[in-house]
C-alpha cells in the first residue's frame, strides 16, 4: 500500500525537474510485481490492490510495461485465493481501460500484443 502511495506522490513530480522520477516509478512497479508473486495470499491481495492504484495513477507506466503486467495478471487470475482473484478482476478492468485509451491515442499498438496472446490460444 505504501508503494501505491509513493506512486501517487511521484505522479505529481515533473519528470523534467526530477530526473530520478522515471527510475523510481520503475522501482515501484518492480516491487509491486515481486509482491504479487509472494507466498502469502494476504501479501498477494494487497499487492494486487497496490498494482491497481499504480496503474490508475501512472497509466503511462502500465502502457510501457504492459507485457509484464499481463503475465502477472494471468498468474493472479489463477490464484487459489478468492480475494486475490477478485482483486485481479479489478486490476484487469483498469488495465483494459488504460490500454484502450493508449490505443485510441496512438501511444500503444495492439499489433504488438498478437504474439503474446497467440501463446495462450
Amino acid at each position: 500500500v505504501a508503494l501505491a502511495a509513493c506512486g501517487i506522490g511521484l505522479k505529481k513530480a515533473k519528470e523534467e525537474t526530477h530526473p530520478k522520477v522515471l527510475e523510481c516509478r520503475d522501482l515501484i512497479l518492480a516491487s509491486v510485481v515481486h509482491a504479487c508473486q509472494d507466498h502469502s495470499q494476504r501479501v498477494r491481495y494487497y499487492a494486487t490492490e497496490s498494482m491497481f492504484n499504480v496503474v490508475k495513477v501512472i497509466p503511462t507506466l502500465a502502457v510501457q510495461h504492459f507485457f509484464i503486467l499481463f503475465e502477472i495478471l494471468r498468474s493472479l487470475y489463477a490464484d487459489v485465493d478468492v480475494d486475490v482473484r477478485s482483486g485481479a478482476e479489478l486490476l484487469d478492468k483498469k488495465l483494459k481501460e488504460v490500454i484502450v485509451g493508449a490505443i485510441n491515442s496512438g501511444s500503444f499498438s495492439a499489433d504488438s500484443c498478437v504474439s503474446i496472446f497467440a501463446r495462450f490460444v
